[in-house]
Parts: structure tokens; sequence; C-alpha cells
């Protein structure tokens, strides 16, 4: 779902890679990381961001996704003499600027609206936790402690370690048994809350719990989580708009580097942190970001770069109207999910919540 499908890198997106040579560009890299660490990796992402008919959509999506990230992984290679560095650069080589634009619109909706969606639930799940004990402090005055908490890694760690597969020819693998993993995570979450509350669950699915230690732990952890998983999300986008602005030592100089990259972060941290107070509403906003980001990133575009790329003539018939039946979903989801998300928001802000 980012930047890079065979490693999770917060760095910027560079163009194609030159220095690799026209041979087996999936051989082994002895120097990169295991696929143990690639499916751990993916897990990782996947799982911190999500009636019965609920748990057949889990798996319908699970096995669109495993497609499409197939598919795209085949379009890094698709001229067979050099890697492709990322999806954005995927999508320039598809379309041009227009694709380009595309990817890192909708990524950079998910990169930063993820983030928004962990301040949110931090915030209002910090404030619940805390009501009796410290009551004077509200619900975005949480939101924005979790920020300064977050922003002391954002701001003094310039990037992540990158890591990318040492066999690369084992993506796929890696891919359908990481998702695979997560849709158990996720359905064996799901098919209990709706076994113990049905229709009444909430989201999430910590506030259908009951008050006492355990719902107090398991909070504890998802807050921890989240406020740990959202740096990396934002440095992303950091690094991008530093590699823009050239923000780099040989132009700024050491000093003005760090300057210059310590503001802009402060100024993304300030964006997102006044986004999560000004919708404060966890589930809506979940729906919208999912809606709207993931379904064009992770269904509809993967196949369109693909047949520009490679061509639907090499594909099956079934695998024709595979590709159609998951357009069509992705299609219907972004527009038909992003309605309905922003209708309860709006109803979230002029009816508002018990």
């Amino acid at each position: 779902m980012g930047y890079d499908l065979e490693k999770t890198t917060t760095g910027s997106a560079h163009s194609v890679s030159s220095d690799q040579d026209a041979g087996d560009l999936r051989a082994e890299r002895p120097s990169q990381g295991s696929s143990y660490q690639a499916f751990f990796n993916i897990v990782c992402v996947v799982a911190g961001t999500g009636g019965w008919i609920g748990v057949a959509i889990l798996v319908l999506s699970m096995s669109m996704s495993i497609y499409t990230g197939i598919l795209l992984v085949k379009c890094l290679y698709y001229n067979g003499h050099t890697r492709v560095a990322s999806y954005q650069e995927v999508g320039a080589h598809a379309y041009g600027k227009w694709g380009l634009g595309a990817v890192w619109f909708f990524h950079t909706s998910v990169i930063l609206g993820v983030p928004v969606m962990f301040f949110i639930l931090s915030g209002t799940e910090i404030s619940a936790l805390t009501k009796d004990s410290v009551p004077g402090i509200t619900k975005a005055a949480w939101i924005w402690i979790c920020c300064c908490f977050v922003s002391i890694p954002f701001v003094l760690m310039k990037t992540l370690k990158e890591e990318a597969m040492r066999f690369p020819k084992s993506f796929n693998k890696v891919l359908a048994f990481a998702m695979l993993f997560c849709c158990l995570m996720y359905a064996l979450v799901a098919i209990p809350g709706y076994l113990t509350y049905g229709p009444s669950a909430k989201s999430p699915i910590l506030s259908s719990l009951p008050e006492n230690a355990s719902r107090k732990v398991a909070t504890i952890m998802i807050i921890a989580h989240v406020l740990l998983a959202a740096p990396v999300l934002m440095t992303a986008f950091a690094l991008e708009i530093e590699r823009i602005l050239s923000v780099t030592v040989e132009r700024r100089g050491r000093f003005g580097e760090r300057i210059w990259r310590t503001l802009i972060r402060l100024g993304i941290m300030g964006v997102v942190g006044g986004i999560a107070c000004l919708v404060p509403f966890f589930d809506s906003f979940l729906s919208l970001l999912g809606a709207f980001g993931n379904c064009m990133l992770i269904y509809v575009m993967p196949i369109g770069f693909y047949w520009k790329l490679i061509g639907w003539r090499t594909m099956k018939w079934y695998e024709l109207v595979w590709c159609g039946i998951v357009l069509v979903i992705g299609l219907l989801g972004c527009v038909i999910g992003s309605m309905d998300a922003i209708k309860a928001l709006h109803r979230d802000f002029t009816q508002g919540r018990e």
C-alpha cells in the first residue's frame, strides 16, 4: 500500500533505480532483509489501520488485495531491465504526470489520514480512561498531548532503517501469507465481537467491552501501538516534502537542514493534529479514509497500471473477469463509501452524538 512494495521504507520516492544491471532483478540479495522480516513488515502496516456480511467482505478484500499486490509488484519489473523505485513512479511510467499525481494524491490521503485516525482514537480513549482522575483535560487536549509525544521521534529522527527483501521472488508468497494472517487476526476479533454484541457492536470494538481492568489494559496497548506507528507514516510524507524542497545538507548546510526539517515536520504535525481535533469522530473518519484512499490505491490503480505497462492481452479470460469484478467493487466502494462517510460526518457535526 505504500511507496515501495518490497520494503518498509520511509525514504522519498526516487526515480528508477539505475544501479541495477540487466540481469535477474529478482535474484537473491544477501545483504537485505529476509522473507520473514518482510512478512512482519506487511502485517504491522496492515494491522495498524479496521453483521456477518462483514466477515465475508473481509475475506473478499483479502483475496483482492493479494491479487492487486501481485500485479503491482509485476509493474515494478515491467521492462525487465530496471526496477521502478516506488508506487508513484509506477504511476508516472504508466500515465505520466497524471499517474504520478493520482498516486501521490491518494497515497498522501492515506499516510496523513491514518495518523489523524490514530490521534483521534488515542485522544478519545485516553480521555475516557482519565475522565475520573483528570476530568479537566478535554479530548482535544489529549489529542495535542499525543501529538507532542509523537513529535519527539518524528522531528529528531530523520528517517528509519530501510530494508529490502533478500529474496524478491518470494514476495508473492510473503504477501499472500501476510494478508491471510491479517485476515485471521481481524476475524478473531470480528467473529466473537458479532457473536457477543450483534448489530450493536461499536467502532472501535473497545467501546463495546464492559468497563473493567481487561478493557483498560487492551486500550492502553492499542494506544501505545498506534502512537508508535504514527511517526512511520508521517516520516514517509515528510521525506517526500523535504525532497521536493531540496532540504539536504548539501543544499542548506547541516544547521540549515536541521532547522528546515524541524519546521516542516512541526508544521505537518500541526496540520495532522488540527484535523484530528476538528474531525473527532473515529468511525466516520475511518470509513471515509478506507473508501476514498484505500479503494483507489489497493484495488483500482494496480489493475489500471498493469494493463497500461504490461497489457491486458497477457491475461487469461478468467483473470480479466476477476479484474473487472475488482474494478467494479473498488470504484463502487470509493464512490458510495465516500458519500456515505461524508453524510455520516455531516450528521455527526450537525446533530452531534450522545
